[in-house]
C-alpha cells in the first residue's frame, strides 16, 4: 500500500510539439497538490529566512539536497563525528519546511571526477566496495528515519543494471515492510534508463520517481522515452539539479520549458557558497570600486512575462512586477532592498540581501506561473500559453528543429 497517490488529471496534446503536457493530482498523508510545479530547495528556504523570520513557502513540495564528494562520503562512512551534525541539519530543515505536503532529504554522491587532483570518482568507492555501499544505504536511510522523514529517498548509484535492480528490490522490500515509502532516484544519463524506470514502475509499483537532471540534448532518447511512455500513467517525476536558466535560448528559465518534455516537478540546482569578499563600504574607495567588475551583475531576477532569468543590469528588471509577486507583508522590505540595489556593489550585507531576494522572488513568482500553466493544461489551452510567452515559443520551436 503506497503512501502517495498519483492521478493524471488533464492531458493536453494540442501542442505542435512531440510530447503531450499534463497535470497530475498527487495526494500524500499531509495534503494534496497538483503539478507541474516548482519544488522549494533548502537554499530557497534560507533565502526566504533573510526576508522574514518565519519562512513559510508557497510550494507544497520541498527538498533538502546534500551532494557528497569523495572526501565527504569517506568521512560519512568511516568516522562517527559526521553523522550527528548532518542529522541535526536535516532535522532543522524538516522543521522549517513543516507546512509542505511532501518533504524530502536527498544525500547524493557526486558523479564528477577530479582527475587533476588524483581523487577517484565518488561513485567508484561504492562500486568497488560492497561493504561501504551497503553501509552508505543503511546510513542515509537511518538518517532520514531518525529525522522523522517519510517518504525516504534512495540516492542513485552508478551500478550495473542487474546489481542496481537487486539493491532497489531489497531496499523497497525493507522500507515498505515497515510502512515507509521509498522514492528512488535515477540519473537521466544512466545507460539503461528506460529499463530501470520500467522496473521501478512495473515491478516495484513506484508512484514517484526522482530524476537527476541532464540537458535534453545530451540524453534525447531518454527524454523521448519519458515523454511518450508516461504522459498518461499514474507516475510522477521529480527532477533535481535543474539548470536555473538556459543560455542557449536567451536565458529562459529551464524549469518552465521542462513540462513539455515529460517531467512534473523541478528543483533548481543551488549555487556554490558565496565567496567571501572584502567589499565593505568603509574599506573600499569609490574610485577602486568603479574599476572593479560590478558584483551585482552576478545577480539575476526571474521575469514572469518573458520566463527569462536575466542579470539585474540587463534592462529587464521591473521593480513593480516584483512587488506585485511578493506577499503584502514582504513588500516594504523588498522595496527598500530594490531601491538600494546599487549599494550592494560595495556592501556585502546588502549584496546578500539582494541576492536572497532574487532567489526567493524567483521561487514565489515561478510557483505562481506554474499555477497559470496548470489552468491552461486543464483547459487544453497550453498552446495559447506558449504563444503568449514568445520566448518559450521560440525555445520550443528551436528544440523541435533539432529533434
Amino acid at each position: 500500500m503506497t503512501n502517495i497517490e498519483v492521478n493524471p488529471k488533464s492531458i493536453d496534446d494540442n501542442l505542435p510539439y512531440r510530447y503531450p503536457s499534463r497535470t497530475l493530482s498527487i495526494r500524500t498523508p499531509q495534503g494534496s497538490f497538483e503539478t507541474p510545479l516548482r519544488v522549494a530547495t533548502h537554499y530557497e528556504y534560507r533565502s526566504r529566512m533573510a526576508i522574514i523570520a518565519k519562512p513559510t513557502i508557497d510550494s507544497p513540495v520541498s527538498i533538502n539536497i546534500r551532494r557528497m564528494n569523495y572526501h565527504q562520503l569517506s568521512e560519512f562512512l568511516n568516522h562517527n563525528e559526521f553523522y550527528e551534525p548532518l542529522l541535526r541539519r536535516v532535522e532543522l530543515y524538516h522543521r522549517i519546511a513543516q507546512y509542505a505536503h511532501l518533504r524530502l532529504a536527498l544525500i547524493q554522491p557526486t558523479t564528477a571526477t577530479a582527475s587533476t587532483t588524483g581523487v577517484p570518482p565518488t561513485m567508484e568507492m561504492l562500486r568497488s566496495n560492497t561493504m561501504l555501499r551497503d553501509r552508505f544505504l543503511r546510513f542515509v536511510i537511518n538518517l532520514q528515519q531518525d529525522a522523522g522523514l517519510n517518504p525516504i529517498t534512495v540516492p542513485f548509484m552508478e551500478l550495473s543494471i542487474d546489481t542496481l535492480k537487486s539493491v532497489m528490490r531489497d531496499v523497497h522490500r525493507s522500507l515498505t515492510g515497515v510502512n515507509l515509502e521509498p522514492i528512488f532516484f535515477v540519473d537521466l544519463k544512466y545507460y539503461k534508463f528506460d529499463d530501470l524506470v520500467s522496473f521501478l514502475t512495473d515491478e516495484l509499483g513506484s508512484k514517484l520517481i526522482g530524476l537527476i537532471y541532464r540537458r535534453r540534448s545530451l540524453v534525447p532518447v531518454n527524454y523521448d522515452f519519458l515523454g511518450l511512455t508516461y504522459y498518461d500513467r499514474d507516475v510522477a517525476f521529480l527532477c533535481v539539479h535543474v539548470d536555473r536558466y538556459d543560455i542557449r535560448y536567451d536565458d529562459i528559465s529551464t524549469p518552465h520549458y521542462m513540462p513539455f518534455f515529460g517531467a512534473d516537478m523541478y528543483a533548481v540546482e543551488s549555487p556554490p557558497p558565496f565567496h567571501e569578499e572584502s567589499i565593505e563600504q568603509s574599506t573600499v574607495s569609490q574610485e577602486y570600486a568603479q574599476q572593479q567588475p560590478r558584483l551585482i551583475e552576478k545577480i539575476r531576477f526571474f521575469h514572469r512575462s518573458s520566463l527569462k532569468v536575466k542579470p539585474i543590469d540587463s534592462g529587464f528588471l521591473d521593480p513593480r512586477s516584483i512587488l506585485e509577486d511578493m506577499r503584502a507583508e514582504d513588500r516594504d522590505y523588498v522595496s527598500e532592498v530594490l531601491e538600494n540595489r546599487e549599494e550592494a556593489n560595495t556592501d556585502q550585507s546588502k549584496y546578500r540581501a539582494l541576492n536572497a531576494l532574487s532567489r526567493f522572488h524567483e521561487l514565489r513568482s515561478s510557483v505562481l506561473e506554474f499555477q497559470d500553466l496548470q489552468k491552461r493544461i486543464d483547459e487544453r489551452s497550453a498552446r495559447d500559453y506558449v504563444t503568449e510567452k514568445s520566448s518559450l515559443e521560440l525555445a520550443l520551436a528551436e528544440i523541435k528543429k533539432h529533434q
